[in-house]
């Protein structure tokens, strides 16, 4: 099937179960706010500071993102922007598949916001920085003639390992390929991605680890 058809069904499924719950995709909060009580069997959420994010955990291959506010549909359509561009720059596995499913209503006394699709990816952040940190725990033992096959050393390298960041690049460095991740890290400063997290990472290798939330802030 069609990737972008699969997509609109799995969008439509989610828009369908919502409604029929009673629950008005035009206000978002309203869903936040009554979710557990509203909300229909199956049907997951999640939210941030500008979109909520809507799965159906049978079906979960797609979820749904709705900008809470006017002001935040810029987000949504960032990350439609963005995605093609990781396209045309070969840089597309780095980035959940993402689409738009239906455009908003803007008119002066109806607001309805646009519906956007994206791939569903597991985010854990404890094993994103399990992995980042069990990489560079082996670099360190393996650089200093220490044993790596136990963690009796675990606190020494906590006490030298006081930057995380570093951490997690070469981590990702040594997945990725330094090449394609100078590349990765050109993109997001071209795009201004920078409201990146743990949290925003799908699992996996990082060869494959994919970033679900790449509208960047405050732009």
């Amino acid at each position: 099937m069609d990737r972008q058809l699969e997509a609109c069904l799995a969008a439509e499924r989610i828009v369908n179960a919502v409604q029929s719950a009673g629950c008005d995709l035009s206000d978002p909060h309203s869903i936040i706010q009554n979710a557990w009580t509203d909300l229909p069997d199956g049907i997951q959420y999640a939210y941030g500071a500008s979109r909520l994010v809507l799965w159906d955990e049978d079906y979960c291959d797609y979820v749904v993102k709705i900008a809470l506010d006017p002001a935040y549909e810029k987000y949504c359509r960032r990350e439609v922007e963005v995605y093609a561009d990781a396209v045309q720059e070969g840089l597309a596995d780095s980035f959940g598949w993402c689409m738009c499913y239906s455009e908003p209503i803007e008119e002066v006394d109806n607001y309805v916001p646009g519906i956007y699709v994206m791939e569903y990816l597991d985010c854990n952040e404890d094993e994103v920085y399990d992995d980042a940190w069990c990489y560079g725990y082996k670099e360190y033992c393996r650089s200093n003639g220490l044993d790596a096959s136990n963690y009796d050393n675990a606190d020494e390298y906590n006490d030298w390992n006081c930057e995380d960041e570093g951490m997690y690049l070469d981590y990702f460095e040594s997945e990725m390929g330094r090449d394609y991740l100078r590349a990765f890290e050109v993109f997001l400063c071209k795009w201004r991605i920078t409201d990146l997290h743990q949290g925003n990472f799908s699992t996996g290798k990082p060869s494959h680890m994919k970033i679900v939330d790449y509208a960047g802030w405050g732009w």
